[in-house]
């Protein structure tokens, strides 16, 4: 009976032992392969054009229009690639909108000295 026993702790020990060597592998190459496959981050240049073009086509929808595109891009309309890429774009869109409220507020025609 004990060497029953025996034999079967030695068999789940192994068991474990090999468990986590897979796991460690097969995480390893999951690692490597989202680092080599990734896409390359977006340039502050290709940000900065994108939100001109995100102003030039949709005017003061463009940031409605960038969180509907990101909505799609996260859910089963898109892919999920771009997401990152959209939400600096949007993240641009954002500063852009807070530095025209901030000018027109400190210094417009409009504002009373």
């Amino acid at each position: 009976m004990a060497s029953t026993l025996n034999t079967i702790t030695y068999g789940v020990a192994w068991f474990v032992v090999g468990w986590h060597a897979v796991a460690f592998v097969v995480g390893g190459a999951m690692i490597a392969w989202e680092h080599f496959t990734r896409p390359p981050e977006p340039t502050p240049e290709e940000i900065s054009a994108e939100a001109d073009a995100y102003e030039a086509r949709y005017g003061e929808a463009a940031t409605r229009q960038i969180g509907k595109d990101m909505y799609d891009e996260r859910t089963a309309n898109g892919s999920g690639r771009q997401y990152r890429f959209l939400r600096s774009v949007s993240g641009e869109l954002i500063r852009r909108i807070i530095a025209r409220n901030e000018a027109s507020a400190s210094g417009g025609p409009d504002h009373a000295a």
